[in-house]
């Protein structure tokens, strides 16, 4: 069976489907999106806090972030949600000290991975990961 040609499939994972895509590649009838293509780039994390928090990032700031939330969407919205509460006029320092303590273990940040990854796996799973966790 052929799709017509106006019709586009997509398939969405966190892997790459068990189907044979070498040929749509070489043809260059396949768009790939990966995890880097979803990435932050250091000027859209700076431009994202400036519009979203109405922050000032310094190259610094940004660099320390990247390397924290790699770029991915949620955490950064997880550290803008940190950065609420202070002043748009802080002085850089009291920017730099919160984000100097985001990490993991913020309560934001728990929150999100309890009921976005955790609670979403099977309870076999979810057993041997509390088994596991250090």
């Amino acid at each position: 069976m052929y799709l017509p040609p106006q019709a586009h499939l997509v398939i969405i994972g966190r892997r790459a489907p068990p189907l044979a895509l070498a040929r749509l590649r070489a043809q260059g009838e396949l768009v790939e999106i990966t995890a880097a293509d979803l990435r932050f780039s250091a000027a859209e994390v700076a431009e994202f806090f400036e519009k979203s928090v109405g922050v000032s990032l310094t190259p610094d700031m940004v660099t320390a972030l990247d390397l924290r939330t790699e770029g991915w969407a949620a955490g950064l919205r997880l550290a803008a949600v940190v950065l609420q509460g202070v002043n748009p006029t802080a002085r850089a320092e009291r920017v730099a000290a919160l984000l100097a303590n985001f990490r993991g273990d913020d309560r934001h940040v728990f929150d999100y991975l309890t009921e976005e990854v955790f609670d979403r796996q099977s309870a076999e799973r979810q057993a041997f990961l509390v088994q596991t966790a250090l």
